[in-house]
C-alpha cells in the first residue's frame, strides 16, 4: 500500500524540482 504513495511522492517531487530548476534558469538566462 505504501510503495504507490512513495512513488506519487517522488513523481511530485521530481515535478516539483524540475519546475523550480526550470524557472532558476530562465530567471537566470533572463537577468
Amino acid at each position: 500500500d505504501t510503495i504507490p504513495y512513495i512513488i506519487m511522492v517522488a513523481v511530485l517531487a521530481v515535478v516539483s524540482f524540475m519546475k523550480f530548476k526550470d524557472v532558476k534558469v530562465r530567471g537566470y538566462k533572463f537577468d
